[in-house]
């Protein structure tokens, strides 16, 4: 059976998803990928403001496909870098409670572990050089005025504590677009706050 594991970029704002598709026909209807995060910006944008790109095709088992589809999303260290729409290293063949096998586990470990060694294989360093094509860092060629470097040090002094007016300014400029390190600047947050926010993790999940 094929699969396919492809790279949907937002070419408004550079964001990308990673995922996989397992129907042909699906895909060849232009298929972008089923993310939350993803549906919500393709509703916003329009589908022609996304491009997509074929990162890796398996001829194998469904099992074999999300396996693969894991190293990219773990590769890509997608969960951590505000400029992926995907919000889990696990991808869409998991039901609830399902986890890898052992066998699985250590299929996953050991390639990691050859990546980190040895890099990626020829043909997956090109996909990921495309795939990281036309990433701005968040910061490029901005400067912080005199008001914001100050209420930037006053509240570093007091700590972070964010209102619920402040959780939903957040959520909003995430979804636009906005990067979670750039709103992390402007609040004196982490970006893993802000991804906590965004993500309605720990105390954030009811506000």
């Amino acid at each position: 059976m094929k699969h396919i594991i492809y790279l949907t970029t937002n070419l408004v704002n550079g964001k990308k998803y990673i995922g996989r598709c397992s129907k042909m026909d699906r895909w060849e209807a232009g298929y972008l990928g089923s993310g939350t995060l993803l549906k919500k910006a393709v509703k916003k944008y329009g589908r022609t403001s996304f491009d997509r790109e074929i990162l890796e095709v398996v001829e194998g088992s469904l099992r074999e496909a999300i396996d693969s589809e894991c190293i990219w999303l773990a590769k890509m260290n997608v969960v951590e870098d505000s400029t992926f729409y995907n919000m889990s290293n696990n991808t869409g063949g998991f039901g609830v409670g399902d986890t890898h096998t052992l066998e699985t586990k250590k299929k996953l470990s050991d390639a990691m572990k050859r990546y980190a060694v040895d890099g990626l294989p020829s043909t997956h360093r090109e996909n990921v050089v495309n795939a990281l094509k036309g990433r701005t860092p968040w910061n490029k060629g901005y400067r912080m005025t005199a008001i914001e470097k100050q209420e930037l040090r006053t509240k570093r002094r007091k700590g972070v504590k964010l209102s619920a007016s402040d959780i939903k300014d957040i959520r909003e400029r995430y979804d636009s677009g906005e990067s979670a390190s750039r709103i992390a600047t402007s609040y004196s947050a982490s970006h893993h706050t802000i991804l906590k926010v965004v993500r309605k993790i720990g105390k954030y999940n009811d506000m």
